[in-house]
């Protein structure tokens, strides 16, 4: 799976991606990765390039990735997808202003979408996370995000 992350950040050129499951209380974040991260070793990768949380549980109440959950899978509508939760700027979001990834991380831009299971549950959030404030996502790198969150739920 940190290979699936580290696809991400390549495709979507962003700084680093990550894969998490929920449970009932708790965000398993199973993998994350940057552009540099070796797949071997998590001690190897550029400069200011690590991984900021890793393999951890975390409460999923208030975490960024249970928006995502939140969000239908297949809603596109006259070229218009809204599939995914996206935040253009964490540091101007209220919900998201004040919380470690964005005060001490300095993550700005999160885009993440649901990962379903084969019968159609919402098990988790495909995510990628970048420094500076983007817009948003083109339809192409959306399309990948959901692929690989399909992926990921197979």
């Amino acid at each position: 799976m940190t290979a699936f992350c580290q696809l991400a950040t390549l495709r979507l050129d962003c700084k680093r991606a990550a894969i998490s499951f929920f449970d009932r209380d708790n965000q398993y974040i199973l993998a994350e990765a940057t552009k540099s991260l070796s797949l071997q070793t998590e001690s190897v990768h550029d400069p200011g390039d690590q991984i900021d949380f890793g393999a951890v549980v975390v409460p999923k109440r208030g975490s960024i990735c249970e928006h995502s959950i939140n969000f239908p899978f297949n809603t596109a509508e006259e070229g218009k997808d809204e599939s995914a939760f996206i935040v253009p700027d964490l540091s101007k979001d209220s919900r998201f202003s004040d919380k470690p990834y964005t005060t001490e991380f300095q993550w700005r831009f999160y885009a993440g979408v649901p990962i379903v299971s084969p019968n159609g549950y919402k098990i988790g959030a495909f995510c990628v996370i970048d420094d500076h404030p983007r817009e948003g996502l083109t339809p192409g790198e959306l399309a990948f995000l959901k692929d690989m969150s399909t992926t990921v739920g197979n």
